[in-house]
């Protein structure tokens, strides 16, 4: 055997248009397209779809009939235009009429000048060969004509006219399979994606606009309160102010201790008080993240278990359009931002903010004219803050969208892995899976860069705060000593750090609570089944 082969086996159809099935990642000749959809019968289920060839078909071709994907699978064997083609039982899922069309046109026709190996139980078929191999019961087998066969094997001349005979007593077989086809078009048809002609049965997955709904947020917050119900806010807000007060006094109490502020008293009253604000600090940040553990926890369980009880009562129609990988990624990667990283980001937004609150606090009780330009200084960072928020808000809809698409393409190939090796075009789908995965990966350098313009802007600002606190100190403009001087630089420097720590840590907040937003869908609004008991229909 030599020359170049194809083997039409697995009825796998990828969720792309008819044409694109056929193509397979070829050139389009039209000339020779057309020709191939004509003797692989495929012109009168094309009449009937919306858009003809270029309707998808959907994931696992749910749109289509059994018949329907033998044949596209057969057009793509014969538009690959190998020398060898090997066809497993193509003709099992067509009806009697169709199978005579694709036998006379396509197989004895179309194909006549290239060697085509057909597996079939269709043994009025034999007539047609030019060799036959005939498999007994015992592992043995004969090859050679068919009359040849049954003239030297007893066996094969038995066997003939045995299903023959058993052919005669069958009724008449109805051609079922245009009813299929008939019943199968009609998705389609409801569609109203468009675009450039092509109709579309997978629609986009759902995306929000614009800012989070202020219900998202009450339901995240309402799940994850659990037993401590509405005495939780007051609760966690006291353990952050008291954790944030014992580490300001803290230091301030050095400063105390540095000038000796309590003349008559011993190191050992400075040194216990100093240890002591520090053993209730660890006390009450501990309290702090055990409370936020439990919070985030509790919702993230309550969110994934209602989105997992939900989609196993949804109706099969729902499974059929959604592709799988958009199915996944809820369950994996915005499971895992619930489970982890919506409670690490806001861990590390909750201290920065408590600190700079503090430094505010401390800035205003040393220096009171500092009061006048924090108004200033906070609407300037709220303006920077939301600017930045609009940008990262939509990059992270846009990422969890284009991830959506990787995980589709990815499952997609495994699933075909058997005809994308068959036709070797391991290439094709490996460059449109990189090219899928450079899409999503723009959406994370974008995201990285506006993080950048965040950190440059908020540390100009901080120069100026900076420069406002050096100069009343500098200048004695109120009765400062030198150690409550260093003390409070000292803090204004950490407040660009904590700053841009607290507004990306908000904002990661924020654009990961789409996460929350996507899984809510599932574990709420998902269309259902009817229930699994109705005793209305009790006997």
């Amino acid at each position: 055997v030599s020359g170049d082969s194809i083997l039409c086996g697995r009825l796998w159809i990828k969720n792309d248009t008819i044409r694109e099935n056929i193509l397979f990642g070829l050139p389009y000749d039209s000339i020779r397209y057309q020709q191939i959809i004509d003797v692989c019968c495929l012109q009168p289920d094309f009449d009937q779809f919306a858009g003809g060839d270029l309707t998808e078909v959907g994931e696992r071709g749910i749109t289509l009939s059994g018949g329907q994907k033998a044949r596209i699978c057969l057009a793509r064997s014969v538009y690959a235009d190998k020398a060898i083609i090997y066809l497993d039982d193509v003709l099992s899922a067509v009806d009697a009429k169709v199978g005579k069309h694709i036998v006379e046109k396509c197989i004895c026709g179309y194909l006549k000048g290239k060697t085509v190996v057909l597996a079939t139980h269709q043994i009025n078929l034999a007539e047609k060969a030019d060799r036959m191999i005939f498999l007994n019961g015992d592992g043995t087998l004969q090859i050679g004509k068919l009359e040849e066969l049954k003239a030297n094997y007893p066996s094969v001349s038995s066997f003939f006219e045995k299903v023959s005979a058993e052919k005669r007593k069958e009724p008449e077989v109805r051609d079922i399979e245009t009813q299929q086809a008939v019943k199968q078009v009609d998705v389609p048809n409801n569609s109203s994606n468009n675009e450039n002609g092509i109709v579309r049965i997978i629609g986009d997955e759902e995306k929000a606009v614009n800012g989070l709904a202020f219900s998202v947020y009450k339901t995240y917050f309402n799940l994850g309160v659990g037993v401590f119900k509405m005495s939780f806010l007051p609760l966690f807000i006291s353990l952050v102010v008291l954790s944030t007060f014992t580490t300001y006094f803290s230091n301030v109490w050095l400063a105390y201790w540095i000038e000796k502020h309590f003349a008559h008293r011993s190191y050992g009253f400075y040194s216990g008080i100093y240890i002591l604000m520090n053993m209730m600090f660890v006390i009450l940040i501990g309290g702090e993240f055990i409370m936020l553990g439990y919070f985030c926890v509790t919702a993230a369980k309550k969110l994934n278990l209602g989105a997992m009880r939900r989609i196993l009562h949804a109706p099969v129609v729902f499974m059929d359009i959604s592709p799988l990988g958009r199915v996944l990624n809820r369950f994996t990667k915005d499971t895992d931002v619930l489970d982890n990283e919506i409670i690490d980001q806001m861990r590390m937004a909750i201290y920065p903010i408590g600190m700079m609150v503090g430094v505010f606090i401390l800035c205003i009780i040393y220096l009171p004219w500092f009061a006048i330009a924090i108004p200033i200084l906070v609407f300037l960072y709220i303006f920077i803050t939301v600017y930045y928020q609009a940008s990262s808000r939509e990059l992270k809809r846009i990422d969890a969208l284009r991830r959506s698409l990787v995980f589709t393409q990815f499952n997609e190939s495994i699933e075909g892995m058997e005809t994308i090796k068959a036709y070797n075009r391991k290439s094709y789908f490996v460059t449109r899976l990189n090219t899928l995965m450079d899409n999503n990966n723009e959406v994370y350098f974008l995201t990285w860069a506006i993080q950048r313009w965040l950190a440059v802007n908020f540390s100009l600002l901080t120069l100026v705060f900076i420069l406002v606190i050096s100069l009343l100190c500098c200048f004695r403009v109120f009765n400062i000593s030198a150690a409550d001087t260093g003390l409070l630089l000292s803090y204004a420097i950490t407040i660009p750090s904590f700053l841009q720590l607290a507004v990306r840590c908000l904002a990661q907040i924020e654009t990961e609570f789409n996460s929350v937003e996507r899984l809510d869908y599932y574990a709420t609004e998902m269309v259902q089944e009817a229930a699994y008991e109705i005793p209305e229909n009790d006997p």
